[in-house]
């Protein structure tokens, strides 16, 4: 895990040390600070090291950078600017920029020094230690344009939404194939303890109902009643799909928390997800039709649950 970050002459003007985790609180950090101090600049080079981007690194001032790791693992990275006087002009011209990489692993020997420039395209060689130890750890970044996607022709809340109806269609298929599978095997799950192993799995049971997966029997009492003789199938089910069922939990969960302004949550597999406003027409809502503020908590949540890897970095900008 990373631990440090040092910055050296960020912009010629301003040298950080960031703790980004310790043994009191290992895993969320806030960088807070003034508009123009360079909290942006210091996600973007965590970003552009992690991917070994320094194209990009290359557009941003600094002398030294250090990625200090947990394992005893330091990146060091420093920038040189080689620039010439521009004649009869008060500026200078940048005739090349040079990255000089450390990586270092003490306990293990690991020692790498290496060069890369923008005469040479930036090229790394291939298969080193800094290759493969970035290449182990996943990093996902979402930045503050995050209300608009990549491609600009749709809001980036409508393409979640849009992913998230791919991920119900392939589940509830699996879903179906589940039950129909165990009912055309003939086997029947009618024993005593059936109830018992319906009320344990209640909260993915209610999910299930959400998502139009399965019908609520007319019995408040007990509204899964019906699920009683298949209760093994659904079990199967919610075993192998866990992980994504618990994911789809917590973001409704993160949603509700939030309480948007008069308006709920209702996710499927025909719309992803989208919104019903508590008024007399309940008024159906796409998720477009958000406030700027209620898109950037969707997309927040949706990104670190769906789009990022276990284990990763996530950098956000706000």
């Amino acid at each position: 895990m990373l631990k440090s970050i040092e910055i050296e002459s960020l912009f010629n003007l301003y040298s950080y040390t960031v703790v980004l985790s310790d043994e009191s609180s290992p895993y969320v950090r806030f960088i807070t600070g003034p508009n123009g101090f360079g909290k942006t600049s210091i996600l973007n080079i965590i970003y552009y090291i992690y991917n070994r981007d320094f194209e990009a690194l290359s557009h941003i001032p600094f002398n030294k950078v250090k990625l200090v790791y947990d394992d005893g693992t330091e990146i060091t990275v420093v920038q040189q600017v080689q620039t010439e006087q521009i004649d009869e002009s008060d500026e200078k011209e940048t005739v090349d920029i040079i990255f000089d990489i450390e990586f270092r692993r003490v306990a293990e020997g690991l020692h790498d020094e290496i060069r890369c420039s923008r005469s040479n395209g930036f090229l790394l060689p291939l298969s080193t230690n800094l290759e493969n130890y970035l290449g182990s750890m996943p990093i996902y970044y979402v930045m503050d344009n995050r209300l608009l996607s990549k491609d600009n022709w749709k809001p980036s809340v409508e393409k979640k939404a849009s992913d998230l109806a791919v991920r119900l269609t392939d589940l509830k298929s699996k879903y179906s194939a589940c039950i129909v599978n165990f009912l055309s095997s003939g086997l029947s799950d009618d024993s005593g303890g059936a109830a018992g192993r319906v009320e344990k799995i209640r909260g993915y049971l209610e999910l299930l109902s959400d998502l139009n997966f399965l019908r609520k029997s007319g019995d408040d009492a007990n509204p899964f009643r019906s699920c009683e003789h298949y209760i093994g199938a659904i079990e199967s089910f919610i075993e192998n799909e866990k992980s994504t069922l618990d994911k789809i939990l917590a973001f409704q969960s993160v949603i509700e928390q939030f309480a948007f302004a008069n308006k709920k949550l209702q996710m499927n597999e025909a719309r992803g997800f989208r919104f019903i406003a508590d008024d007399s027409d309940h008024t159906i809502l796409s998720a477009d039709k958000l406030s700027s503020g209620e898109q950037h908590i969707v997309i927040l949540a949706y990104d670190l649950l769906f789009e990022s890897a276990d284990d990763s970095i996530f950098l956000i900008d706000e």
